[in-house]
């Protein structure tokens, strides 16, 4: 039995593997929409200890993991990045450089407007409320986001 059950999760993790091979966009929208929405409501309920779920905040990752994370994501870092930086041939020089912009550019100028654009749209407000919301706390997110994601990011690049 215990033969049949590793038989079948090794089929079920070679399917998917298989599956997102052959589907790479549908593959990165479905697991960070999924990822989104599920992680926010875990955070919701289980580290702010909230008695029930905020589902307008439940939608702006939603939307956000559908949107710009699945589909946005998905073009930046498997077809923009690689013809910026050929992942043939990887050095620490080209592996800063992704960092660099990714950090400088892509979430000052894409990542956290479209989140707060995502965002506030969801709640009924338009672009302006968006722009004011972001001015207020880029000046703490960004820096934040730099000391969790760079590191990480050399890692991750770098493998």
């Amino acid at each position: 039995l215990q033969l049949a059950v590793c038989y079948t999760e090794m089929s079920s993790l070679t399917i998917l593997a298989r599956y997102s091979k052959r589907r790479p966009l549908v593959t990165a929208v479905i697991a960070t929409t999924s990822k989104s929405a599920l992680i926010d409501a875990i955070c919701q309920l289980v580290i702010e200890k909230r008695k029930t779920l905020d589902l307008k905040r439940v939608a702006v990752f939603t939307m956000f993991g559908f949107s710009y994370l699945g589909f946005g994501q998905y073009l930046l870092y498997n077809k923009i990045f690689p013809r910026i930086w050929s992942h043939k041939n990887r050095t620490l020089g080209t592996v800063l450089q992704q960092v660099a912009a990714d950090s400088m550019i892509v979430s000052p100028l894409l990542y956290y407007p479209a989140f707060y654009l995502t965002s506030e749209l969801i709640k009924g407000n338009g672009i302006n409320e968006a722009i004011t919301h972001y001015k207020e706390e880029a000046p703490v997110a960004l820096p934040a986001m730099s000391k969790l994601w760079v590191p990480a990011q050399v890692s991750h690049i770098k493998s």
